[in-house]
Formats: structure tokens, C-alpha cells, sequence
């Protein structure tokens, strides 16, 4: 993901002096910092940071807004569904809001020259996200606010934990706010497949109905139909034979009139 390319590409920057005097990268005490390799690495690098901190997510808010010029709601929703579906049509960009929320979560923890540092500016993003959530409410479904406020204030909790002094009491806490956050994670997973599951049941049961009724619509216009046939026939056989009967009388009274006229002859 984003997160994980621009931590691993920031962790280039996160050099510490030893006890020799020499700097080395953190993560890896191995590689030396501010020698020629690291300067010979240092463009590649640079630009491999700004593409995965600052060019994925302008590109993404870029396309979202030129899109959202030119399509119209279910056009953009259909395209682009998996970036701005969950959220309301006015923070249909919310997405790149959180990667920027990550982001700087993720700089924090990378760039602070001590993790009390990091850990307090963390918390500090942490808790003004969940105070937006709260406020603008930019998920389209109401209970996934609710977990998004959850989770960032148990984050905001584990983060609070590192501050801790004692060692025991800090990987107690630590420890107990990852497993909330696990099975918050997995409850309002949970919760979401049973409602769509649930939905779906209703969505069929309804498309059944409905087929129901239009079969025995059907069913009742073709006896219907065949009710006006028969009546259409017989109607006119009755019309036929009446016709016939006046066609017989006719003739008979044309025979009638001209039996005078051979007897005078």
C-alpha cells in the first residue's frame, strides 16, 4: 500500500548517531548514513518518497476532481466506486484525506528524533480525525462513523500507552488497546457482511415477489384476451347467419314478384 512504500522509503532518512561517532540508518545499523553510497542512493530515494507520499495522493485527489466535473453521480460512483462510494457526495475526496491522515502518521513515527515525539504527534492527528468524523460525518452509512471515531480513539489510546514510564504498565496497555482495536476491526467487519447478507436476502425475496405478481398479471390478461375471442367469434357467426337469412328472404321475394308476369305470358 501507499503507508507501506513511504515508510519504507522514509526510513532511508531516519539516520541516528551510535557510540562511535558514525551515523547509520535506524532500521538497519548496517548502512552507514552521509557516506557515498547513501549520497549515491539519496535522488532515487528522494524521488521514490515524494511519488509515494505527495504524488499518489495528488494524482488520486486530481483525478477524483476533474472526474467529478465531467461525470455525473452514478457515472463517477461506477468508475470510481472503490474510492468514493463509502462517502458522502460532498466528501467524495475523503479518501485522500486519509491517506494524508496515514501519512502524517507515518512522518511522525519515522522523522521524530524519539518515539515520545513521534508517539505525541501521532496522537495529536489521531484525535483531530476523529473530532472531524465526528463533526462532518463523511461516511455514507452511519455506523461506519461510529467505528471509524472507535478505532482512531483506541489508536489514539495505544499511542498514549507508549508514554507510559513503567515498562510493565506500557506493554499491558499497548498490548490491550491492539486486541480492542483487532476486535473492533473484526466486529464492524462482521457487522457489515451480516447486514449486506441480509440485504441481499430482502433484495431477492422482493425480485421473487414481484416476478410472482407479474406471472399472474400475465395469466389473468391472456384468459382475459381469450374470454374476447370467443366472444368475438360467436358475434360474428351470429352476424353471418343473420346475413344469410336476409340474402334467402330476399330472393324468395324476388320470386314471388315475377310469377305474375310468367302467367301473363
Amino acid at each position: 500500500t501507499q503507508s507501506t512504500w513511504a515508510v519504507a522509503t522514509l526510513q532511508f532518512f531516519q539516520c541516528r548517531r551510535i557510540a562511535t561517532g558514525a551515523w547509520v540508518i535506524a532500521t538497519t545499523p548496517s548502512q552507514a548514513c552521509f557516506d557515498s553510497t547513501w549520497f549515491a542512493l539519496l535522488p532515487f530515494v528522494a524521488l521514490l518518497a515524494t511519488l509515494y507520499c505527495l504524488g499518489i495522493p495528488g494524482g488520486v485527489l486530481l483525478v477524483l476532481r476533474l472526474k467529478k466535473a465531467s461525470l455525473s453521480e452514478p457515472e463517477l460512483l461506477l468508475r470510481y466506486g472503490l474510492l468514493c462510494a463509502r462517502f458522502r457526495a460532498q466528501w467524495y475526496w475523503m479518501e485522500v484525506l486519509i491517506m494524508g491522515q496515514k501519512l502524517a502518521v507515518v512522518v511522525a513515527l519515522t522523522a521524530a528524533p524519539a518515539i515520545e515525539t513521534g508517539a505525541s504527534v501521532c496522537a495529536l492527528v489521531l484525535s483531530g480525525a476523529a473530532l472531524h468524523v465526528a463533526y462532518a460525518r463523511p461516511y455514507l452509512v452511519q455506523r461506519h462513523n461510529v467505528f471509524a471515531i472507535a478505532t482512531g480513539l483506541l489508536s489514539l489510546l495505544v499511542l498514549l500507552a507508549v508514554l507510559t514510564e513503567n515498562a510493565v504498565l506500557r506493554d499491558v496497555y499497548v498490548n490491550s488497546g491492539l486486541i480492542g482495536l483487532l476486535a473492533l476491526i473484526v466486529a464492524a467487519v462482521a457487522v457489515d457482511v451480516v447486514l449486506i447478507v441480509r440485504e441481499a436476502r430482502a433484495a431477492a425475496k422482493q425480485m421473487v415477489s414481484a416476478v410472482a405478481v407479474d406471472d399472474h398479471a400475465i395469466e389473468l390478461e391472456t384468459k382475459t384476451l381469450g374470454r374476447h375471442s370467443q366472444s368475438g367469434l360467436v358475434g360474428s357467426g351470429s352476424g353471418s347467419e343473420r346475413q344469410e337469412l336476409s340474402i334467402s328472404d330476399s330472393l324468395a321475394s324476388c320470386n314471388f314478384s315475377e310469377e305474375p308476369r310468367l302467367r301473363a305470358l
